[in-house]
């Protein structure tokens, strides 16, 4: 009977990193443990938190009738780092990262579970993302990169209204790690998250070495789990991973001939813009702020440089099974024109920077880790 169960609810592990969560994570872990799914552990990690909110997770978890574990961790090791600890303590079969400030629908486990098993190289399952604040707004039904490494969530990066438009189990790109299901077996052979990458484009990176290994990335929009996109953490921080990571993105995953295409575009057009840059910064100390970030970012691309051809190396000739032209045709296809276009315009577009640096400064990262 036992066997015939494992069978039909293969095991999982749901991973929940969370950072100064006090706010959300009580609300979060009820509707976790609430969830219509009869196999299945609770891994938490908690990354050195400020507030109190360990607390509430030892309180809570200490009635659970599940399997569980909390991992306090001595510093803030970031979104991937602290994920892949949590991983490294998990039994199942399934693996799943679930963002500290979510919610979730009863079902959302089986339905990931369940689009998971339709294909055995079905490799990565995202949920529908929809917003807390209001259930009818799409925060992402899936993540995409254009060729030059610029992200964009589907549905979500227009705030788009939720009618039915992407109801349909289909492949994306990437799955965003706010609500994403991994197979154990191909982390196994693609690794972890790269623990360089700290936060952002970190869910994209292990996604396109899925693709590498010629896995799928699927969108599963009956797991509904609704995500507060709150603001924690650094945002300077953010500012400063999201230049490295970008670069990095392209130089890990790109066979040659495209890496010397799109990355050679991308330097060249990006160092107009970041000159441009560097003129706006001297109008205020927060635009010097966010330039002196990027380029600290840019540095570390250059002073780490060993690393990320390592990790390339990793990339092109362990991890790589499929060519290029199997994963691209996965990708927004931006042209040239359009890309520049959209520099260029970001360059000049003071109001909408200051508007950006504002919510930097102000309000931090709006995601949590």
């Amino acid at each position: 009977m036992e066997e015939i169960h494992t069978v039909l609810y293969p095991s999982v592990s749901v991973i929940i990193l969370n950072y100064n969560g006090g706010n959300y994570i009580q609300r979060c872990l009820h509707g976790v443990l609430s969830t219509d799914y009869p196999n299945f552990e609770v891994i938490v990690i908690d990354n050195a938190s400020l507030d109190k909110s360990i607390d509430t997770i030892i309180q809570l978890l200490s009635n659970c009738t599940r399997p569980y574990e909390i991992i306090k961790n001595d510093r803030n090791y970031g979104f991937a780092e602290g994920n892949n600890i949590g991983l490294a303590a998990a039994d199942g079969e399934y693996i799943v990262f679930l963002n500290n400030d979510t919610e979730v629908d009863r079902f959302w486990l089986k339905e990931l579970v369940r689009v998971a098993s339709l294909d055995p190289k079905i490799g990565v399952v995202q949920s529908k993302l929809l917003r807390l604040s209001d259930h009818r707004i799409i925060d992402s039904a899936g993540d995409y990169i254009d060729h030059y490494g610029h992200a964009f969530r589907r549905g979500g990066d227009w705030r788009e209204l939720d009618t039915g438009q992407y109801d349909n189990v289909q492949e994306v790109f990437s799955a965003r790690g706010a609500a994403m299901l991994i197979k154990r077996k191909m982390l196994d052979e693609i690794g972890p998250f790269d623990p360089k990458f700290f936060i952002t484009l970190e869910d994209i990176d292990l996604c396109w070495r899925a693709r590498l290994a010629g896995y799928r990335v699927m969108y599963a929009p009956a797991s509904v789990v609704y995500h507060r996109c709150h603001c924690s953490g650094n945002s300077l921080l953010w500012v400063y991973h999201a230049e490295k990571n970008a670069l990095v993105l392209l130089i890990k995953n790109y066979g040659f001939p495209n890496l010397l295409r799109y990355l050679t575009m991308r330097t060249l057009i990006y160092s107009v813009c970041f000159m441009k840059s560097l003129f706006k910064a001297f109008v205020s100390i927060d635009h010097m702020k966010v330039f002196l970030t990027r380029l600290k970012g840019l540095t570390w691309v250059i002073t780490h440089l060993r690393y990320v051809l390592r990790q390339r190396s990793i990339c092109q000739y362990r991890v790589r099974r499929v060519p290029d032209t199997q994963i691209t045709r996965f990708m927004l296809n931006t042209t040239l024109k359009q890309y520049t276009w959209l520099l260029v315009k970001w360059a000049k577009a003071e109001h909408l920077r200051m508007e950006a640096a504002r919510c930097y400064f102000n309000r931090g990262y709006t995601r949590s880790y």
